[in-house]
């Protein structure tokens, strides 16, 4: 650019600052990103001294200084280079495609590519840009300004970038400039034109545009004209990020940012061996990036990459302190730093100067699953969830998210809130109105306040299905909740009652469509076990308009006044909002004795509970027919009479006819008493008479009476004749009473059709007087086991002491 016999003090002034925009996670679906998602933009500003067409591409050690200017955390995080923005290459495809391929290889990416113009350019190469499209997207490059040789000696590109996932609002542009070298009137002049050229056009863009000013400017001094037309006021005026505005050159103040030369002896052919003193590389800003909103400079992060301001003025950065820089360095030993200075020594004349920007909020919201239907009035709430989900790994790299938001219809909640990258994704509470039954519609939208957010608008309708409580009835056309069935009064005996009910699931206001189904939980019973039963049993989800019939029987087999309730928990379906309800079903009715009740038994055994009497009460009397047997083994209390005229009546217990007051056996038909132990008594007032066959033991109480023959006429009428014999006792024709309230047994055993009875108390025999045929058969009395009953018999009961 410049006569080698001219002294320049080695400073080859073409501002090889190339910017890494550390993007916020460019795995945001639109590019695969291959590298970590880390924080913000990092831009990187580098003369990389690569214009000859022999030596187009990076030097060996580029590759270490990349990679450690991808490890340095001098703002607090690390993270791989985004944007490099390069002066003095050779072309795109050769020195920009080098670095490209570079940068892929330190990263193990394929993402990295170049920019696509080549600028004019009279000598010293051209400025140029590599960045990661998995992080920007490059949106358009624009060459700014005519090329002459006593004007601007290359045209500054203007790239239009875009972080991956944003729209046009969080658009930046980057000037990448190469001004005119060297010290001199001309050359500032010169240099004031690249200026103008670049202000004109930066300017046009409108105001409060995100600008960043890069690359190898020259200027020695901030009063230099091309650094005051930058800095001058306007649309696209620029500002010192790091506010060190004064006289660079040599000046010991200003060391730590000084950019050229790092080298004091060449390492290849034509570098610039001036040692460090002049700050020729920039990152400039307009206003947008430092309103700490948005797109924002990152405080703290611009540096001269590798000047830790340890090193001697005017002499090469590897007199400054590795272990500075290991600082900066995390992982790196202090061999490991010390190479890194020699390297910056060794690729290039100038420093890569390198500063974070943040990058917008980025706005995600949703609402928590609301359920699709619920019952009316049903307690119901939702979440709204905000968060700033800016593709980063630490809190600086993206702005806070700022925001409001309202809902409608059925929601209802408003309010604002914020949150910072990485944040705690507050949460809103949002009620839902299901006052009214129907198809009920809402919306949310929640908006982001903050400048450049990504996806700022958010809207979400809702619509919810709100039912009627479902309406549980015993009638299909009113509300009753209460029922009483009557049975009224029934025939012991006579089998089952049975009456039917149902249970309907009524529509409500809007419908059945519209009406909850209807639940039966649980069906509790308060009534008399063995009287009443019934089909009632829960159900689920019966629909509205609906019924479930259920039948309720009555058993007749025990006499009395019966009544019971069963108590029917109810609710609508399992749906928010669902409420109990309950309704009630009484049973009532009575069972009377018939007046006579015949047991009418041709073969085998019957129970009197199977053929339906529990238990026979009242005034009722009992007859037995054919030839079967009846076993009456309920407690009955019936006062009629018992009369046994074909068949066997057996007696389970003394309490089967223990009330009945005249038991009369038909000739052929039995009575069976062997079920009782100790024998049958025949209570007081009871009569057994007839002229059947008792089975078993009988035993005779005070008062009670046994009654042999009972016929109305014929022989058998003069069983007993009443006549006495010695001491004897005679005794009524018909009727043989027992005065003594002793227990009297039935003795002797049955000989063919006479027989003969004899009645034992206690320390007293009493010996029958009858046919001898008899006694001859029956001569030594024992405890009968039967005792027939003959209609023919004749004789006297005699009463004699034992002696």
């Amino acid at each position: 650019e410049y006569p080698s016999s001219m002294n320049l003090r080695a400073r080859e002034v073409i501002p090889a600052w190339a910017f890494r925009v550390a993007v916020v996670s460019a795995c945001l679906g639109v590019f695969s990103c291959p590298c970590p998602a880390d924080a913000q933009l990092r831009i990187l500003d580098y003369n990389v001294g690569a214009s000859g067409s022999s030596s187009s591409g990076p030097r060996p050690g580029m590759d270490a200084v990349l990679l450690a200017i991808n490890a340095q955390t001098k703002p607090g995080f690390a993270r791989p280079i985004d944007i490099v923005v390069m002066q003095e290459g050779n072309s795109v495809t050769t020195t920009g495609q080098a670095y490209a391929t570079l940068l892929n290889t330190i990263t193990s990416s394929t993402t990295y590519v170049p920019s696509g113009t080549n600028g004019a350019t009279t000598g010293a190469g051209r400025p140029m840009a590599v960045y990661n499209s998995a992080s920007v997207t490059l949106i358009l490059e624009e060459a700014i300004g005519v090329t002459s040789l006593t004007g601007q000696p290359r045209q500054t590109l203007r790239y239009q970038f875009r972080p991956v996932g944003y729209d046009a609002t969080a658009d930046f542009y980057v000037y990448d400039s190469h001004f005119k070298a060297v010290d001199d009137s001309t050359s500032a002049n010169r240099r004031n034109v690249e200026a103008q050229a670049i202000r004109a056009n930066a300017d046009a863009l409108g105001p409060n545009q995100n600008i960043i000013y890069a690359g190898d400017l020259n200027v020695y001094t901030a009063a230099e004209k091309a650094f005051q037309t930058l800095t001058g006021t306007g649309n696209g005026q620029a500002f010192d990020p790091i506010n060190q505005v004064g006289d660079w050159s040599d000046n010991a103040a200003f060391k730590p940012y000084h950019t050229q030369s790092p080298a004091t002896a060449a390492y290849y052919q034509g570098q610039v061996t001036g040692g460090m003193d002049d700050r020729f590389d920039f990152q400039l800003v307009t206003g947008a990036w430092l309103d700490g909103r948005g797109l924002d400079y990152i405080p703290n992060s611009y540096w001269a990459f590798g000047n830790t301001g340890t090193h001697t003025l005017n002499q090469a950065i590897t007199t400054g302190s590795p272990s500075a820089l290991q600082a900066f360095l995390p992982g790196y030993t202090l061999a490991q730093s010390g190479t890194i200075l020699t390297s910056l020594s060794q690729v290039t004349d100038h420093l890569p100067v390198v500063a974070d920007y943040q990058l917008p909020a980025r706005l995600s919201a949703s609402i928590g699953v609301l359920p699709p239907t619920v019952i009316k009035n049903a307690v119901v709430s939702s979440t709204l969830s905000v968060s700033n989900s800016a593709p980063v790994s630490v809190v600086q790299g993206a702005d806070r998210l700022d925001y409001g938001y309202a809902s409608s219809g059925i929601l209802t909640g408003s309010g604002t809130g914020s949150d910072m990258a990485l944040g705690l994704a507050p949460t809103h509470l949002l009620t839902v109105n299901t006052s009214q039954a129907g198809l009920m519609s809402g919306s949310l939208s929640v908006a982001a306040t903050s400048p450049q957010t990504a996806s700022p608008l958010f809207s979400q309708p809702v619509t919810m299905s709100v039912l009627d409580h479902a309406i549980g009835s015993f009638n299909a056309t009113s509300t009753l909740t209460t029922l009483d069935i009557d049975f009224g009064t029934l025939t012991q005996g006579t089998g089952t009652a049975s009456q039917n009910f149902s249970i309907f699931n009524r529509p409500g206001t809007l419908g059945a469509n519209w009406t909850a189904k209807l639940d039966l939980d649980t069906v509790s019973s308060a009534s008399v076990p063995g009287v009443f039963s019934t089909t009632l049993s829960p159900f689920l989800n019966l629909p509205s308009g609906s019924s479930q019939a259920y039948g309720l029987s009555m058993l007749t087999t025990t006499t009395g006044s019966f009544s019971g309730t069963y108590s029917l928990n109810l609710s609508d379906e399992n749906l928010p909002g669902a409420t109990p309800q309950s309704m009630s079903l009484t049973v009532r009715g009575s069972v009377v004795s018939p007046a006579n009740v015949l047991f009418n038994v041709t073969s085998g055994t019957q129970t009197q509970t199977t053929l339906g009497y529990a238990g026979i009460t009242g005034t009722s009397s009992v007859t037995k027919v054919g030839n079967g047997t009846i076993l009456l083994d309920g407690i009955n209390t019936f006062t009629g009479t018992t009369s046994i005229e074909q068949g066997i009546a057996a007696l389970s217990g003394p309490g089967a006819i223990a009330n009945s007051s005249l038991v009369t056996i038909s000739a052929g038909a039995a009575l069976d008493v062997q079920g009782i132990a100790g024998g049958y008594l025949v209570g007081a007032g009871q009569t057994i008479g007839g002229s059947g066959t008792v089975l078993g033991s009988v035993v005779f109480g005070r008062g009670s009476t046994i009654s042999p023959g009972m016929t109305s006429g014929g022989a058998g009428a003069s069983l007993l004749n009443g006549q006495s014999h010695g001491a004897g006792l005679g005794f009524d024709r018909q009727n043989v009473p027992v005065p003594e309230p002793s227990t009297l047994g039935l003795v002797g055993i049955g000989c063919g059709v006479a027989g003969f009875v004899a009645m034992r108390r206690k320390r007293v025999a009493y010996s029958p007087c009858i046919d001898a045929g008899c006694m001859s058969a029956c001569s030594s009395p024992s405890v009968c086991s039967s005792l027939l009953i003959p209609t023919s018999f004749v004789g006297h009961v005699l009463t004699r002491p034992r002696p």
